[in-house]
């Protein structure tokens, strides 16, 4: 469980943040300033040429954001969707119509595709490089992925006098964090449901207890789920600009030298109100088969953060020796309070395994018309 929680967090995280120039990702701002020449010599030779490099500097650097990464709308956007997706972790779809009561544990990944959810598993594969791809040409793209895990507990209405009406919560929490060689990485998933189902059409014995249609179930409830991860990268590349191309008699040339330490993350929160019919089939005590349709209705935010502060100095391009104090390039690309797609219809499927009242594995798949998809396992016990 834990390995597959940090592969999902690292892989929301690189879909994320994975354009092509770290060192290009927002604004520059105000409290930027550029560094100051201490060699009495050299200081009225570079002054001069300093004061229009710095300005060509910073230009360059917020032109180049403003026209890649300055807003990431869409971005934000699909993270927040495939967020509210993965709050169907360890639902327990396809086996309401117990005696008494259920419980499952389970996990799940969903996913937000730039145009539709692809038509094979190949396809399938292929379609996180094939976000990535974009994010990195264009800088802003409606891509996501989101990671949920919980323990749900539900209970058979009737112990309470509620005739036909199955309760259920669901709680799961993880976090993450490392650090290696100056670099941070901190995520952080938390999951929580509240939901109640109606049966709708008792079961009934098709085939002499060899076939078992659960009847038709309608639901609802409201779900949290939350994934945040933010990291620093250090140790990036240095950036650099000539000062002067042509060498100064007996000192040489010098150039503006830039070195970037970034905070990167996001912050998506999502609550879900969802409203769906269910129906499943068990074969003899083994196999659990059930189909579902609904409609989520979806609030919450998305905060993508995009920070970073470079120290910057000016040195000899021929030896690296610095001649000056430290100037600071402050750039802030975030992108906040971005909302999640209002309404989102979908259509699942799911399929387990079970032996006696255990459910060994269950695998639940629904598809958010028209790009969107959750795929889920979970296990437990159903009695």
């Amino acid at each position: 469980m834990k390995r597959i929680f940090i592969s999902g967090v690292i892989m929301a995280f690189i879909i994320t943040l994975g354009f092509k120039d770290l060192n290009a990702a927002g604004v520059v701002q105000n409290n930027s300033y550029a560094p100051t020449v201490t060699d009495a010599t050299l200081a009225p030779l570079l002054n001069p040429l300093l004061t229009s490099g710095w300005a060509s500097f910073i230009n360059t650097i917020d032109t180049t954001i403003k026209e890649n990464w300055n807003s990431q709308n869409k971005l934000a956007n699909g993270l927040g969707n495939a967020n509210a997706y993965s709050s169907q972790a360890a639902n327990l779809d396809g086996y309401h119509g117990y005696d008494l009561f259920a419980i499952m544990v389970g996990f799940g990944f969903g996913a937000q595709f730039p145009n539709k959810v692809p038509s094979n598993p190949i396809d399938m594969k292929n379609a996180p490089s094939d976000a990535l791809n974009d994010i990195k040409d264009k800088g802003d793209v409606y891509a996501g992925l989101g990671v949920g895990a919980a323990v749900n507990f539900g209970v058979n209405g009737k112990i309470i006098g509620f005739k036909n009406i199955y309760f259920n919560v669901k709680y799961g929490t993880y976090s993450y964090d490392t650090t290696d060689k100056g670099n941070e990485l901190k995520a952080k998933m938390t999951t929580f449901g509240l939901g109640v189902n109606y049966q709708w059409v008792a079961h009934k014995n098709l085939i002499a207890n060899i076939v078992k249609w659960r009847g038709i179930t309608f639901g609802s409830g409201l779900q949290y789920n939350q994934n945040k991860v933010d990291m620093t990268v250090a140790g990036l590349e240095n950036i650099y600009q000539d000062l002067n191309t042509t060498p100064i008699p007996g000192y040489g040339t010098y150039r503006l030298a830039l070195s970037p330490d970034i905070k990167l993350g996001y912050d998506a929160k999502t609550y879900t109100i969802p409203f769906d019919v269910n129906t499943s089939l068990r074969v003899l005590w083994l196999l659990n088969l059930n189909v579902g349709a609904g409609v989520d209705l979806v609030f919450g935010k998305t905060d993508i953060n995009i920070g970073q502060t470079s120290t910057a100095w000016i040195e000899n391009a021929a030896t690296g020796q610095h001649i000056s104090t430290d100037g600071q390039v402050v750039i802030d690309a975030s992108t906040k309070n971005v909302k999640p797609t209002f309404l989102r219809p979908r259509v699942q499927i799911g399929a387990g395994v079970t032996i006696g009242p255990l459910t060994a594995v269950n695998l639940s798949v629904t598809y958010y018309i028209p790009d969107g998809a959750y795929a889920g396992v979970s296990a437990g016990i159903v009695w």
